[in-house]
C-alpha cells in the first residue's frame, strides 16, 4: 500500500478569496475526492495540528492518503497542483510504500 502524507497551512492568498470563491473551491476538491476514489487514491481522513504536539510540525493541518500503488500517487498529486492548491496554501507533502517499524528501523541500523 502507498500512502501520502499531506500538510499545509493558509497563504494570504487564501485569506484574499472571498466566501464564495473559497466555498466554490473547496466543493472543486470535494469532486475531485470522488474522482479520485474511482482512481484507487482514498482518504483516510484530514486532522487539524493539535497546538499541543511535542515537535510540532509548522503546519495547521494535515490529511492521509491510501493509494492503490506509486502510480496512483503520482495521478493524485498531479490532481493537487492542477487544482490551484499550491497557490492557496503553503503546502508539504511526504509519500511512500508502507512498511513495517521493524523495516524502517532496520534501515536506521543500516544507515
Amino acid at each position: 500500500m502507498f500512502i501520502v502524507v499531506e500538510q499545509w497551512s493558509y497563504k494570504p492568498a487564501w485569506h484574499a478569496l472571498s466566501v464564495a470563491q473559497r466555498q466554490e473551491f473547496v466543493q472543486g476538491v470535494g469532486q475531485a475526492v470522488a474522482q479520485l476514489a474511482e482512481q484507487g487514491v482514498t482518504t483516510l481522513g484530514f486532522g487539524l495540528n493539535d497546538a499541543q504536539t511535542d515537535h510540532r510540525a509548522p503546519f495547521d493541518f494535515w490529511a492521509v492518503w491510501q493509494c492503490a500503488d506509486a502510480e496512483a500517487s503520482k495521478t493524485f498529486l498531479a490532481a493537487v497542483l492542477g487544482s490551484g492548491w499550491y497557490e492557496l496554501f503553503e503546502h508539504k507533502n511526504m509519500s511512500g510504500l508502507l512498511q513495517s517499524p521493524a523495516d524502517i528501523l532496520g534501515l536506521h541500523i543500516a544507515a
